[in-house]
Order: structure tokens, then sequence, then C-alpha cells
């Protein structure tokens, strides 16, 4: 599967200046990282989570797991992870596990650990599991004019 038109139209609708990077399969962000040869604090891995029926992407560095206890606590003690079958619904022109990291496009709010801002650019997913999109931080930031900025995840190990 190819990049989805809708993720190509939206990058360039608003003029954010991009770079496709095509690797190997991979099952995971951290992996796409290692096939791609890019460091995994500079991917932007997205997370769909859900308050009762509504649901955000959390997106935080994929050297990273998510921090359910902090985002508990900041934003609402009902907040969970979505489950596979939810995420292939909220995001239908794209391969099950690889969600890219553009809420607004497909109507979602947007939480983005802070960490991801110490990154000069940023690549995430690009809808399949061979390609990835690389943004300058700058460009990333404009991709989501309205998301909130966190700390929500925790360093492996």
């Amino acid at each position: 599967m190819a990049v989805p038109d809708t993720i190509l139209n939206y990058l360039n609708q608003n003029k954010i200046d991009y770079q496709v990077i095509q690797h190997e399969h991979s099952l995971s962000s951290y992996q796409s990282s290692q096939l791609a040869h890019v460091d995994a604090r500079k991917i932007a891995k997205a997370v769909l989570l859900k308050d009762n029926n509504e649901y955000f992407l959390a997106l935080l560095p994929a050297s990273c797991s998510i921090d359910m206890h902090s985002i508990r606590e900041e934003f609402g003690e009902q907040i969970q992870m979505a489950k596979e079958n939810e995420i292939g619904q909220c995001f239908p022109d794209c391969e099950p596990g690889a969600i890219p990291a553009i809420g607004e496009l497909y109507g979602y709010s947007t939480i983005v650990d802070k960490k991801l801002r110490l990154q000069p650019e940023i690549y995430f997913e690009a809808g399949d599991h061979e390609d990835l999109i690389q943004v300058s931080e700058p460009d990333f930031e404009k991709m989501m004019p309205e998301a909130r900025y966190s700390y929500i995840s925790k360093d492996w190990g």
C-alpha cells in the first residue's frame, strides 16, 4: 500500500515541506526507525486513545512508552487506549497499526509529548508499514495548530 492520498493532499494543502522515506515492511514505529536508520526519538508514534466515546491521538517518541498515569492525571481518569478494531474504523484509508500523526486530518484532537519538540526533524508513519514522512519540527507543529503539549511518555528501561 502506498501513502494514502488524503495524507499527501493534507500536507500539500497546508504547505508542509515533507519527504517520504521508504523502508522494509515493519510491525511497529520502533522497528520502522531501525529499518529506516532513523533515531527512534525522532519518530512520532501515534497512539489512539478514547475518553468515553470520543477519540484523540497521543504522539510520543517511538523510543518511549505511553504514560497512562500522566495522561489520566492531566486529561481525565476515564481515558483508555482504543482497541485494535476501533483503530481501523478511525483510520479507514490506513493499514492497521500505521496511524499517521495527523489527528486533525481525521477529526481528532491531539496531545503531543514535549520531548518531540527537542528534535529538529520528526518522522511519522505514513499510513502504511513501508513509509515514513519526514518534516521539520516547525512544520510538525504547523500540521496540528490546535494540539496540546505535555509530558505523556516514559523512557524504556
